[in-house]
């Protein structure tokens, strides 16, 4: 006889089908516990940012990783600009990023949501006979400064709010640029 083998894997698996069966409101409250302090944009956020994490962690010990972004943009890395499928690289993203921000720059607060921002960029996309994974995969980027995340290119947006999104984007295209 063996012994019995313990499947983390499988725990794990079952740890998320459990917070996926929760409400939103419960897994929120139950996550913020393990992220400790957070910038007020964040909190004030936080049932968003939660939804988005909802599907994407297996533990609530995951979620503090999952949101350093966030919290602080990461290290630049030019590479991550890369991208065959959307046909994307460092120079075509410093191409399009000065347009991006001064699109965004026209944005009010009062319509920095995620639909408001993802028509915005919709129409911006057809007008200018874009591809649109080009256009949110460059912002993602710029903003995010990760190639996955959870939520796209204009949740990110919404949750860092216009100032903390334009300043992200100045300082990718500036480190683009450099």
């Amino acid at each position: 006889k063996s012994p019995a083998v313990f499947d983390y894997d499988k725990l794990g698996w079952i740890n998320g089908e459990y917070f996926k069966a929760m409400s939103d409101e419960e897994f929120a409250k139950r996550a913020r516990e393990f992220v400790g302090d957070l910038p007020d944009y964040l909190e004030k956020n936080w049932q968003m940012v939660a939804a988005l994490l909802k599907t994407r962690v297996q533990r609530f010990s995951d979620v503090k990783e999952e949101i350093d972004f966030l919290v602080e943009m990461p290290a630049f890395d030019a590479n991550l600009y890369n991208n065959k499928r959307n046909k994307v690289n460092p120079e075509k993203a410093a191409e399009l990023m000065p347009k991006l921000v001064e699109l965004l720059e026209g944005v009010s607060e009062d319509d920095w949501h995620n639909d408001s921002l993802y028509a915005k960029l919709e129409e911006y996309i057809a007008a200018q006979e874009l591809k649109k994974g080009l256009v949110m995969w460059v912002l993602r980027i710029g903003v995010a400064g990760k190639s996955v995340t959870p939520g796209g290119a204009t949740e990110i947006l919404s949750i860092l709010g216009k100032k903390n999104s334009l300043a992200r984007l100045q300082k990718s295209l500036a480190n683009l640029t450099a």
